[in-house]
């Protein structure tokens, strides 16, 4: 029996390891959610991430779409300040730490090298180097322009050769999903970042992993018969 329990939590731990790189679990209103990286699906448009949402053979297998107000309550979840207009940049630090932390565990999908200077709301103007961005297509059918468009949310962290920090919203009015987001055709081929996809959480046993484990649970029967 003890053998037996062993063996499950080896499988309990090959599974989680298999899963963990490339998704995030949060939990939001008491619901635990697991989130694909938006890294898994960037250049993708909707027409070719969705053909794979339904390919048991795909990691992104089981996903779906995530609506305006899961995105919504995903980003303040991270960043929990809603009092800053859309398009200007923030130079606090709390907001530059919760930003990395957003690009680190959603991914990094544009990069620029090159002269910046975003605005303060109170009129400052900042001069930086480098622009990172991390955003991806959203939303429901009928929660855009259309069928035929997808939502776009995302974050810009801009740093200078001096280390100085700032970040700026990107398409979200304070982070309200009921204003402020663009849309973008499905059909476009290239689009700017991934996509917000999201599934209630579980722990999936991937085939290789039950088939390891019976070959285990195997090899202790036949143990057993042959000291009998």
């Amino acid at each position: 029996m003890k053998l037996l329990k062993l063996v499950s939590t080896i499988i309990t731990a090959v599974a989680i390891s298999s899963t963990a790189n490339a998704t995030i679990i949060n939990t939001l209103s008491g619901v635990e959610y697991e989130w694909m990286e938006l890294t898994e699906s960037l250049g993708l448009n909707r027409d070719q991430v969705e053909a794979r949402l339904v390919d048991s053979n795909d990691v992104l297998f089981g996903y779906e779409y995530a609506s305006r107000d899961l995105v919504e309550s995903l980003y303040l979840s991270y960043i929990p300040l809603t009092e800053v207009s859309d398009g200007y940049a923030i130079d606090d630090p709390a907001y530059i730490i919760a930003t990395q932390n957003f690009m680190d565990d959603f991914g990094v999908t544009g990069f620029e090298d090159r002269y910046f200077e975003p605005i303060t709301e109170d009129g400052r103007r900042l001069y930086v180097s480098n622009r990172y961005t991390t955003g991806g297509i959203l939303g429901l059918e009928s929660e855009c322009l259309g069928i035929e468009y997808s939502c776009y949310a995302g974050l810009r962290l801009f740093t200078s050769d001096d280390s100085q920090m700032v970040v700026t919203y990107n398409y979200f009015d304070n982070f309200d999903a009921s204003d402020g987001i663009i849309g973008i055709p499905d059909s476009s081929s290239s689009p700017p970042g991934g996509s917000f996809l999201v599934r209630v959480s579980e722990v999936p046993i991937p085939p290789s992993v039950w088939l390891f484990g019976s070959g285990l649970i195997g090899l202790v029967g036949f143990a057993r018969r042959k000291k009998a």
